[in-house]
């Protein structure tokens, strides 16, 4: 038996990997918003989100609700014992993610965040190819953009997460991907300097919309980054080297290296599969519970967050 916390558009897609795995599965909904909605032309009837006896008898868990509704769940479902994958962000404060470490002691089963770039197989390459070059690495940008108007499809991006602050929205908390990737490539981030915050009224967003920073790794590599609600979609890194450039780009699925010679590696996989990875793995490792140096790593994005808010606000 399996629950997903949510109605919405990572909820739907959650559930259609689900039945892709096994179709056999038996899932149930869970909402306080809706007593039943459609997917794909077929009506779901949801379970109300009430912490009684009763309730929440699943063994399995995914939390795809509203950013700031996560932790109450996620420390629900700890103490109780239960596997759980959680849409990233897994909380949306640094003092959250205190209470999440200490809960986590006494944990036992598989917790999952749902940073899907780590199932990435451009990144993966990209990752051994730092390794060979670590040394020659001068610096790093990084950008991140996506229009928030085209974040969900048949969604009123006014009405969503991403623009409301009381809903745990905002482009660093959306887009954290960016700054677990760049940590899992490059090194735990061990400074940080935000440089730039801009908020478009046009979007009618509470939250940041464009924020510029500045990440210093424990491999002492410094990273130029920058996170939007406004370009066309696209993930890119640019790493200089003493002897050329690299230039992992994810709309295109490659991995180009210029130095004498130009090398270009394209890869098949699209977000979906990611998606799907992530979620099967999660799944092959039920009750298997991770390192706590391991867990903390996938945690540290929040702290970063954190900072970099207290630089732009």
């Amino acid at each position: 038996m399996i629950g997903i916390i949510g109605t919405g558009s990572a909820a739907k897609r959650i559930y259609q990997i689900l039945i892709e795995i096994n179709k056999n599965f038996k899932i149930s909904f869970y909402s306080n918003t809706k007593k039943y909605f459609f997917f794909k032309k077929k009506k779901f009837y949801t379970k109300k989100l009430k912490f009684k006896k009763n309730n929440f008898y699943e063994k399995i868990f995914f939390i795809a609700n509203n950013s700031s509704e996560h932790f109450k769940y996620l420390q629900y479902f700890i103490r109780k014992q239960k596997n759980i994958y959680v849409e990233k962000p897994i909380c949306t404060s640094s003092r959250e993610a205190k209470k999440i470490i200490i809960l986590y002691k006494n944990f036992r089963k598989n917790l999952t965040v749902g940073y899907q770039f780590r199932e990435n197989e451009s990144l993966k390459f990209l990752f051994n190819i730092i390794k060979k070059n670590i040394n020659k690495i001068v610096s790093v940008s990084a950008y991140s953009g996506e229009d928030v108007k085209k974040y969900h499809k048949n969604e009123d991006y006014k009405k969503s997460y991403t623009v409301n602050k009381e809903k745990g929205g905002g482009v660093l908390l959306t887009q954290i991907h960016q700054i677990d990737y760049l940590s899992f490539l490059f090194g735990k981030v061990i400074k940080v300097k935000a440089i730039q915050k801009k908020t478009d009224k046009k979007l009618h967003a509470n939250v940041e919309t464009n924020v510029s920073y500045l990440l210093k790794t424990s491999n002492n590599i410094l990273i130029n980054c920058n996170l939007n609600y406004f370009s066309k979609k696209l993930n890119l890194i640019n790493i200089y080297l003493t002897d050329g450039i690299i230039i992992w780009n994810n709309e295109t699925n490659s991995v180009i290296i210029k130095r004498k010679k130009k090398l270009k590696f394209l890869f098949n996989q699209n977000r979906h599969q990611m998606f799907y990875q992530r979620i099967s793995n999660f799944l092959i490792n039920l009750n298997k519970k991770k390192n706590i140096n391991n867990f903390k790593e996938e945690l540290n994005s929040i702290f970063i967050v954190d900072q970099i808010k207290k630089d732009i606000s």
